[in-house]
């Protein structure tokens, strides 16, 4: 029998990418200029970047493994498809074969059967003519004889119908 088709899994989680604002400043410490709020900025973008690259590789690989695992159990299906056609092909080519060898041989047979009962007929016929020819008499007792049994079974027959 065919074998079970892998389960894949299809859920693929992506989680949210959480920004983090920038702490305010501390107590004490001088107010943050232009040029370091740019580069905490930069800072941030590059990092976020970093992690959309992480997430999008990791996503194409996970897209990836599910397309070369579909087109793996759809070659798998395709074969085993292609594998019981075959099998019933060639099933169904030795079961005709078979019923047109047992056909000729049911023929063949019947006319075997028709032929040694034609024969049989004549041998009949020939020694019925030869006894009748040769034994006249006895020829009427037999026939008579035999027509009285007939009667008999008749007249029975007859009255258990009734």
């Amino acid at each position: 029998m065919a074998d079970p088709l892998r389960k894949i899994p299809l859920e693929i989680e992506v989680t949210e990418i959480e920004v983090t604002p920038l702490p305010p400043a501390l107590p004490g410490t001088p107010p943050a200029t232009d040029e370091a709020k740019a580069r905490s900025l930069e800072r941030g973008s590059d990092d976020l970047s970093n992690r959309a690259r992480s997430v999008g590789a990791t996503l194409g690989s996970t897209v990836s493994k599910i397309s070369d695992s579909a087109r793996s159990g759809l070659n798998t299906v395709a074969d085993r498809s292609k594998e019981a056609r075959a099998k019933a092909a060639d099933v169904a080519a030795r079961t005709r074969d078979r019923a047109e060898d047992l056909v000729l041989e049911a023929g063949r047979r019947a006319q075997d059967v028709r032929e040694e009962a034609f024969v049989r007929v004549q041998k009949l016929r020939r020694q019925s003519r030869e006894f009748a020819q040769e034994r006249p008499l006895e020829s009427i007792v037999v026939i008579a004889g035999a027509a009285f049994v007939f009667g008999l079974a008749m007249r029975i027959w007859r009255n258990t119908r009734d």
